[in-house]
């Protein structure tokens, strides 16, 4: 799953950084998930400058692996294109399994832990390439819990445009609530296993009973609502469903707000049993939803399809002549897609699990559709080092200075704004817990939220494995340096 979702508007902010404003034209076209709140851009933009011109030149992609319970980073270092095994390091442990994946543009990942009935999150605040020092993981929700929702086997995760987390439960029989649920830490402690912050937020009607019929999968925002990948076909409700809640009564339970959006074959391709949703970067959706949709699925036969959906007629669904329309198709022994990722040039990235590799489809022909010769290698995993390869996200733009949330808090709380560099992480920075502190503790300060650099002040990003005791004029220097630049 790509990062990127709905749009914000800029505008300049009170305090010391109001003069930074800039109307660099990555802070307008760039699509984020952090929604419509403020957006202050320092230098080239806060949320980084304009793309490459092929997206997957020093691309960096984080992906799960359930045999070795591993989240990994795979980072295009030297620019070639392509990933290999010297490339792959390991960015996250201590799931059980992990398996749903979904991040927001500040770097907060979401992980759903099936192995053990829980919800994981990790944000690299150092920006070191991992999320392994303190504070930078910790256990969102976990079942069984003593509220009435349970997140016992997530397959899904996703932000809407505030930010809010939401995760995707599929019934089973130890936790048999099939549901959309709403994660938000109102205490700022970095979970959500409080009164009031696991919420239900879709649950009833179409979702049915839960372990049963319906077998919900990824979602994914645009346009101000859901979209959900059902799975199951016994009953014969696989397809993609919408939801909005169209009264403002914090769920989507209500008459209406819970509909299809592709169930027919009537739209030219026949819905399967699939998994992955993802936005189409480049192709407008019609409507109100921005963009188009891609979707896998396992067609009869054991054929992988991709799927692209768009709403041409904008009468709210994809049900309708045309508006589905396979663009890849194969029936290939050892080939099995379990996740999509869309890159800004409209080309795809698919994880597949039997062959265990990456491959990249781009349309060189241009006219729409993956063909088997615009099919390419992009992550060979020669030997395997990553068995069991199931989820795939892209890792946002890095961006040295967010040290903290927009009200200054370090490291950015789970469910605080944080819109990218502005005054919160100068403020951050000389507040009581930030520089000055952490610069007291010595070595006891690596890891630290402000510990961002080596000695000699070049980023722990760019130079991993350097010297490094602890916060220092290394990082003073750095945290100033790239306060003013584009994210990288």
């Amino acid at each position: 799953m790509s990062w990127v979702s709905e749009g914000v508007a800029v505008r300049s902010r009170r305090g010391t950084l109001a003069s930074m404003k800039t109307t660099h034209p990555s802070c307008i076209t760039r699509s984020l998930v952090l929604g419509s709140a403020a957006l202050l851009c320092v230098g080239a933009g806060a949320w980084g400058g304009p793309p490459p011109a092929d997206p997957a030149v020093g691309l960096r992609l984080l992906v799960s692996d359930r045999d070795n319970d591993t989240i990994w980073l795979l980072w295009d270092r030297n620019h070639d294109g392509v990933i290999d095994n010297t490339e792959a390091t390991i960015y996250a442990t201590g799931a059980q399994n992990p398996t749903a994946m979904s991040i927001r543009r500040d770097g907060l990942l979401i992980v759903g832990d099936q192995g053990a009935t829980r919800v994981l999150r990790y944000r690299d605040n150092n920006h070191d390439n991992d999320a392994r020092d303190p504070g930078e993981s910790s256990i969102v929700a976990t079942s069984p819990s003593p509220w009435p929702v349970q997140c016992g086997f997530v397959t899904g995760a996703g932000f809407d445009a505030a930010g809010d987390i939401y995760i995707v439960n599929a019934g089973n029989a130890l936790y048999p609530a099939d549901g959309v649920f709403r994660l938000r830490d109102l205490s700022g402690n970095f979970d959500c296993n409080d009164a009031g912050e696991l919420e239900a937020y879709c649950n009833a009607g179409p979702l049915g009973p839960g372990n049963t019929t319906y077998s919900p999968q990824e979602i994914v925002f645009s346009g101000g609502f859901g979209f959900v990948r059902e799975s199951n076909t016994t009953a014969g409700f696989p397809g993609v469903w919408k939801l909005q809640d169209l009264n403002n009564d914090g769920d989507c339970n209500d008459a209406g707000e819970f509909v299809s959006f592709w169930t027919s074959a009537l739209a030219g391709v026949a819905p399967g049993s699939g998994f992955a949703m993802e936005i189409d970067p480049i192709r407008p959706a019609g409507g109100t939803f921005g963009q188009g949709f891609y979707t896998y699925q396992v067609a009869t036969g054991a054929v992988d399809q991709i799927v692209r959906l768009r709403d041409l007629n904008t009468d709210g669904d994809c049900n309708d002549a045309d508006e589905a329309v396979l663009v890849y198709s194969s029936n290939e022994s050892g080939f099995s897609i379990l996740d999509i990722v869309a890159l800004s040039d409209g080309s795809l990235l698919v994880v597949d699990n039997s062959g265990k590799k990456i491959y990249r489809l781009r349309d060189t022909s241009g006219d729409g559709l993956f063909s088997a010769d615009e099919r390419t290698v992009f992550f060979a995993n020669t030997p395997a080092i990553i068995p069991d390869m199931r989820k795939a996200v892209i890792v946002p733009p890095v961006c040295l200075a967010d040290i903290a949330d927009d009200a200054g808090t370090v490291p950015p709380r789970m469910s605080a704004p944080n819109n990218g560099v502005n005054e919160g992480d100068y403020n951050g920075f000389f507040a009581s817990q930030g520089f000055f502190f952490q610069s007291g503790l010595g070595p006891a300060a690596v890891g630290s939220s402000c510990d961002i650099a080596c000695d000699d002040g070049t980023s722990l990003w760019e130079n991993p494995g350097c010297t490094n005791n602890g916060v220092n004029e290394g990082d003073y220097n750095c945290f100033f340096n790239n306060l003013f630049l584009p994210c990288g």
